[in-house]
């Protein structure tokens, strides 16, 4: 499916505004310089040792299944009424119809009644300037009679642009609120933020359920749902098909940020180059395009694009599943890792779980001066496992990489240690380094398994070799079959690295068989076509082969034009053919 923008006059407004950042889009580059932690966004502060009051009980199994070509949709019940508002309107009006809107958005949401399942539609095209939705009480009946804030008519999404001194919405910490819905509206702050004062964001702290955001545009701003310690939980939150573009803050953070969060799914979202700025505020590595802490449980992200973040594309610190995505000029991606479990966060102490499976890690970036380029980390898993499988890691084309890997595994990170991890069947391709084994006495560790696996073309990185690193002595804690490793043509660092952190841990493919792994095999595989770059996608949808071009059709995507090609699936399934993967269905 192409994007013609002839054929949708009603996405004019956005399709221009979307159109200007293309010409003007320079390329990231990274900056050293560090923000000044604020009280909403702080990686270092905001971790609260509080753990979800029901976070043992969860099952991610509970959760909504994916939506694929389908959105949601949002019945009126049988009793509630539909709440019409118009910067054409009249605050004296009923607000009950099309015809009677009322003006403003504090008189619409004086008119809803709680627990009935009330709708507030915005009128399509309208632009509600230093208007928010202020502290938010009222809830909905139940999961299939939401509380919706939505949009009536035609042409493009309301928009609503908050004074730089509000929030968009607040659900309250100490409140109670329950079956909230926000759907195709456009948030604009068009001038970034001063991180002295809290930026304008949707922040959800009210103890509920099922707190669900879907098809948006969060245009230089982003959303918070936190449970804040000695208060209830914070449940089901779902934040769905949404367009987070360049949101960014002088001296502060910008990033989506979830803690305490007790079930939840991150989907089909478009996440680009969240907190940070072009020769305005530097990328570091405080700042992720998601960042959900070890206080959550029962996470899902999944088939996601995140591209050109800060530092993380995704930051899941809680475990859980992290599947089907796609990562492009990200600095790094971690999972239970950095304090995933210490003395001071006791509700991570017992080890996360999950799976890291059929994603596309590709162009990794250097970030804060440093050559971070990782494609995940992991850390603090416990016996319930984690399975690493199915991923592409691709080009990692940067020069003199120090801490540039494939996967890193750290059994340090975290109380619970190493166990049952799987990695099998990943395929890594034109990289620097492969898999390196944090340097430890490996004591917490088990049933760590690499199988599988195919390193081609690896290019070594300047302190890491081009396979494989393990840095402490005990290897035999870890299990080797079936690995197939090429290097690239014309590399001559050796291949593995045993034991130490030196150069003397250095050993050769004769040493690995002998000692390690008796099944590997040192091979070129032939794929269909493993030189495909964003650049080729872009050329085979009609796109005019520019990243560019890529990121103007993501950032369209909405309820009313919605192009697959554009998606998580229709990019991985492009790789994945150039590598005779079967498709993602």
């Amino acid at each position: 499916m192409k994007v013609d923008i002839t054929l949708h006059p009603n996405n004019l407004i956005e399709m221009d505004r979307i159109m200007d950042l293309v010409r003007t889009l320079e390329t990231p580059s990274a900056g050293p310089g560090e923000d000044v932690p604020s009280r909403e966004n702080s990686a270092e502060e905001m971790d609260s040792p509080a753990a979800p009051s029901n976070s043992e009980d969860f099952d991610p199994a509970e959760l909504p299944d994916s939506q694929p070509g389908g959105w949601t949709e949002w019945p009126l019940a049988v009793g509630a009424k539909q709440i019409f508002v118009s910067v054409g309107g009249d605050d004296d009006n009923s607000g009950r119809s099309e015809s009677e809107p009322v003006k403003t958005l504090a008189a619409g949401i004086d008119l809803l009644a709680n627990g009935t399942g009330d709708q507030l539609l915005l009128k399509r095209g309208d632009v509600f300037v230093g208007q928010d939705f202020g502290e938010w009480s009222v809830s909905g009946k139940n999961a299939d009679a939401m509380m919706l804030i939505g949009a009536y008519g035609s042409g493009s999404r309301p928009m609503v642009q908050p004074a730089k001194e509000s929030q968009i919405l607040v659900g309250r910490e100490g409140t109670k609120c329950s079956y909230v819905a926000i759907a195709d509206l456009h948030f604009l702050v068009p001038d970034g933020h001063d991180g002295s004062v809290r930026p304008p964001h949707i922040v959800w702290r009210s103890e509920g359920t099922t707190f669900h955001i879907e098809g948006c545009l969060f245009d230089g701003t982003a959303m918070i749902s936190q449970r804040i310690a000695g208060h209830g939980p914070v449940e089901n939150v779902i934040f769905r098909r949404n367009v987070v573009d360049a949101p960014y803050a002088v001296g502060g953070r910008v990033h989506i940020y979830w803690q305490g969060v007790t079930g939840g799914v991150l989907e089909e979202n478009f996440l680009y180059h969240l907190g940070w700025k072009e020769n305005v505020v530097p990328d570091d590595k405080f700042t992720h395009n998601a960042y959900i802490t070890s206080t959550c449980t029962g996470i899902v992200f999944r088939r996601n694009i995140s591209m050109s973040s800060s530092s993380h594309g995704v930051q899941l610190r809680c475990g859980g599943v992290m599947d089907e995505n796609v990562f492009i000029d990200t600095a790094l991606q971690s999972f239970g890792y950095v304090l995933g479990g210490s003395k001071d966060n006791p509700a991570r102490d017992a080890g996360v779980s999950g799976s890291i499976r059929d994603n596309l890690f590709i162009d990794p970036k250097k970030i804060d001066g440093a050559d971070r380029g990782v494609g995940v980390q992991v850390a603090n898993v416990n016996k319930t496992g984690l399975v690493i499988s199915g991923n592409l890691f691709l080009n990692d084309v940067r020069s003199g990489e120090d801490n540039s890997c494939v996967i890193e595994l750290d059994a340090d990170n975290g109380p619970a240690g190493l166990h049952e991890v799987s990695i099998d069947a990943n395929i890594a391709y034109n990289w620097r380094s492969g898999l390196v084994v944090r340097e430890a006495n490996y004591a917490n560790v088990s049933g760590v398994n690499t199988d599988n696996n195919d390193w081609q073309d690896m290019m070594g990185a300047n302190s890491m070799p081009t396979y494989v690193s393990i840095l402490g002595e005990n290897y035999g804690k870890f299990s080797f079959s079936g690995n197939i490793y090429n290097r690239k043509e014309g590399e001559t660092e050796v291949g593995f690295r045993v034991g130490s952190r030196t150069r003397y841990g250095d050993r050769d493919f004769a040493w690995w068989t002998e000692n390690v792994e008796p099944t590997a095999k040192e091979a070129k595989e032939n794929y269909p076509d493993p030189d495909r770059t964003i650049e080729t996608y872009s050329t085979s949808v009609g796109g005019g082969g520019t990243q560019e071009g890529v990121i103007a059709s993501c950032l369209l995507q909405q309820k009313t034009f919605w192009d697959e090609d554009y998606t998580a699936v229709g990019i991985l399934n492009y790789f994945r053919a150039g590598f005779g993967m079967a498709p993602i269905t």
